[in-house]
């Protein structure tokens, strides 16, 4: 079965019909949008990345903190209620989590499916080089998104699931 991931990336700089003058393509989407993000060579020179922010779940907002690191490595800590620390990791060769709230109190190993996916995710956006990576995209036309026009483009995953990708006009 193939799995279905929705990725969505809104940007306020981005406009690529200003950019190219004519109804763009998915390429011209994507390139624009790599250019916004600070060019394809930069991308390339960064090595590892902490970002951090939150996640609402079931209305509850939760701080959380994601750690990645080439090639694909990575560690999400979410903090949830009452102070309990909720992890989530790969470490290139075993994935696993902890979550003392789900009955979790220790690292668990995840199942060998789990593993497979969490290797096949790597740390630099996948729309750079994506053709080279044996991904391929499309353009789904103008959509939007929290009431923002976005272009739709979908990510064919060589491994056989897709991304969603909203990108502001």
């Amino acid at each position: 079965m193939k799995k279905y991931i929705l990725f969505i990336i809104l940007f306020t700089a981005l406009s690529v019909n200003n950019i190219i003058g004519q109804t763009p393509t998915a390429d011209d989407i994507v390139e624009a949008y790599l250019t916004t993000m600070g060019s394809a060579m930069q991308w390339k020179r960064i090595e590892s990345m902490r970002q951090t922010g939150s996640i609402v779940s079931e209305g509850v907002k939760m701080p959380c903190t994601i750690v990645q690191m080439r090639p694909n490595l990575n560690r999400i800590d979410i903090e949830l209620p009452n102070n309990i620390l909720a992890t989530d990791a790969f470490d290139g060769t075993v994935a696993w989590q902890q979550n003392p709230a789900a009955g979790m109190p220790y690292r668990s190993k995840k199942i060998p499916e789990e593993i497979a996916e969490a290797a096949s995710e790597v740390f630099e956006d996948e729309l750079l080089d994506y053709q080279a990576k044996g991904h391929s995209i499309e353009l789904n036309g103008l959509d939007t998104m929290d009431n923002i026009n976005c272009f739709k483009l979908t990510l064919n995953r060589k491994i056989g699931d897709k991304k969603i990708y909203f990108i502001r006009t």
